[in-house]
């Protein structure tokens, strides 16, 4: 139906003159509601001008500098389900937390002395402690590396046995 209706997802109110619908200026535009001035006739009894068959609201007169509208709707409810009014939209969810910045943490294997268990690989959050990734022992079959990496964590980031001692006091 139009720019109005394709940004308001709606049609929109059309309001005009009975004098300037009836002189053909609005051929063509029968499809969407009608409000008529129309301050020659009481109120809700408009005269309709075509191409419209019926009205959604009447211009009846004017008080001072207020007009004054008749409304053919038995409840503002009924008028806002028949001119197509949007439900409000739902309020935006809140922003996703973020989350701190996460590394990984891989002590090298051959800084470790010889016969000394490798710790191993950790996963890194500021203000937590470290989370054990993958350690000494048999494998799993799982490379949890490979998934935290594939996810978008940093790293790992290799740093030497006598770091580890010292980090992990």
């Amino acid at each position: 139906m139009g720019i109005l209706h394709d940004a308001y997802g709606r049609p929109p109110l059309l309001y005009t003159y009975r004098s300037f619908a009836t002189a053909g200026n609005c051929a063509g535009l029968a499809g969407y509601p009608l409000w008529i001035s129309d301050p020659d006739h009481p109120a809700g009894h408009p005269q309709v001008p075509a191409p419209w068959k019926t009205w959604a609201l009447h211009q009846y007169g004017i008080s001072g500098a207020i007009d004054r509208d008749f409304a053919a709707f038995p409840s503002l409810a009924a008028m806002r389900a028949a001119l197509g009014r949007p439900a409000p939209a739902p309020p935006a969810p809140p922003a996703p937390a973020k989350e701190p910045d996460m590394i990984l943490v891989r002590v090298d294997r051959a800084s470790v002395p010889p016969g000394t268990p490798w710790p191993g690989v950790f996963l890194v959050t500021p203000g937590a402690p470290p989370h054990h990734v993958t350690g000494p022992g048999p494998e799993n079959g799982i490379d949890n590396v490979a998934a935290y990496v594939s996810a978008g964590v940093k790293g790992p980031v290799a740093i030497s046995y006598a770091e580890w001692l010292e980090w992990a006091r």
